[in-house]
């Protein structure tokens, strides 16, 4: 059973990325319902709401991205403990608060993201750099264009391969010049 939810969950998330929303509800459909609420399946539940969310928020319903996530992040932090979900809950509900214009929450939330990165040893990744790039543009609409500049220089330094801004995405360096 927590095979099943798990693909269906996954499936869900990869349709909603390539944009088939309704597609991704229809596969949701039923998967608390293969997931009983028993301390050993808890895992599984907490990735498939974190999958719920992203497909919620990917549809538009941004309200309910938000709802499961915090549901994901209280699940986890009460029965599974898993310092990797909670980077990803922190990402999944930074990206949809952001999606809601509730700036002050995005930015708790990325700054948890981050922090939980660097936890993990992976402070100074690629994975990381995108999470400080939409910490810069949140702090940057939040009128902190110093912090924003700091986050999008560090955004370039874990993009860069050598030292400079070859191969760093040009969205990231576009987003550095408008702040500055």
């Amino acid at each position: 059973r927590s095979l099943r939810a798990r693909v269906s969950c996954e499936l869900a998330a990869a349709l909603a990325r390539a944009g088939d929303h309704a597609r991704a509800q229809e596969v949701l459909t039923g998967v608390d319902v293969d997931l009983p609420d028993e301390p050993h399946f808890a895992l599984y539940r907490v990735i498939c709401m974190v999958r719920q969310s992203e497909v919620a928020r990917g549809g538009g319903d941004i309200q309910a991205g938000i709802d499961t996530a915090l549901r994901a992040r209280a699940l986890n932090r009460s029965a599974v403990k898993s310092a990797v979900l909670e980077h990803d809950i922190a990402l999944h509900l930074g990206e949809s608060y952001r999606a809601a214009d509730r700036l002050r929450e995005a930015d708790a939330a990325f700054r948890d993201a981050t922090d939980g990165l660097t936890v993990l040893g992976l402070g100074d990744t690629l994975t990381a750099g995108g999470v400080y790039n939409n910490r810069g543009l949140v702090s940057e609409a939040l009128g902190r264009p110093i912090e924003a500049e700091a986050l999008l220089r560090r955004t370039i330094h874990n993009s860069s391969r050598d030292g400079t801004t070859q191969g760093v995405q040009p969205i990231v360096l576009n987003n550095l010049a408008r702040v500055l």
